[in-house]
């Protein structure tokens, strides 16, 4: 017997509707009103989860950026697992039948929101790529003076090529993912452990 798709939640009718305005190209133009109508929700419910529509996008794109760092800890530092097992991982996840969400939610948020003209957006990809890259460096035994400034180097000249690149091309540079571990574990930092 088939098992039915489980019903959304309704935080994830209210992500499910952004995602949908910011693969339309509409994320900006949008309001409120909008995503409630979209969502099949009323305000007061979007109003006790969030914010604003920035609030909505900030919880997305940090969900999709834990998923992509607990790939790289599997992938550089706990060294469990493959490039070909991520393809993997990332293609099951693809095709999740239980939750319509799943989806295509990723590929749209870096695809659509890393090309944005918002400067907000930009930022907000920014802080939070920062934080996780520094917590990370403090978790595996680095100074914070240490962890800030390898940070610094990792978001400032990589992150930002390897989204831009991906956006571009639709693959991501493992080359360059891989060159940036390799010269923070190789002395790029090692003074300020």
């Amino acid at each position: 017997m088939l098992r039915k798709p489980k019903e959304l939640t309704s935080t994830e009718k209210i992500e499910a509707a952004v995602v949908a305005f910011i693969d339309e190209g509409k994320f900006l133009e949008i309001t409120v009103a909008d995503i409630a109508e979209k969502a099949g929700v009323g305000k007061s419910t979007f109003y006790r989860n969030y914010k604003d529509k920035y609030d909505v996008l900030e919880q997305l794109i940090s969900g999709f950026l834990e998923r992509c760092a607990n790939i790289v800890v599997r992938l550089f530092i706990k060294k469990d697992i493959t490039h070909k097992e991520v393809l993997s991982i990332l293609l099951k996840a693809q095709f999740r039948m239980d939750n319509e969400l799943f989806f295509a939610k990723d590929a749209i948020l870096v695809s659509r929101a890393v090309g944005t003209k918002d400067i907000r957006i930009i930022e907000m990809i920014h802080k939070k790529v920062s934080e996780i890259c520094f917590n990370m460096l403090v978790e595996m035994g680095m100074s914070e003076e240490g962890a800030a400034f390898c940070t610094e180097f990792f978001v400032g000249a990589n992150v930002i090529y390897i989204l831009s690149n991906f956006y571009k091309t639709g693959k991501v540079d493992f080359e360059t993912v891989e060159l940036s571990f390799k010269l923070m574990e190789g002395g790029l930092g090692n003074e300020h452990f």
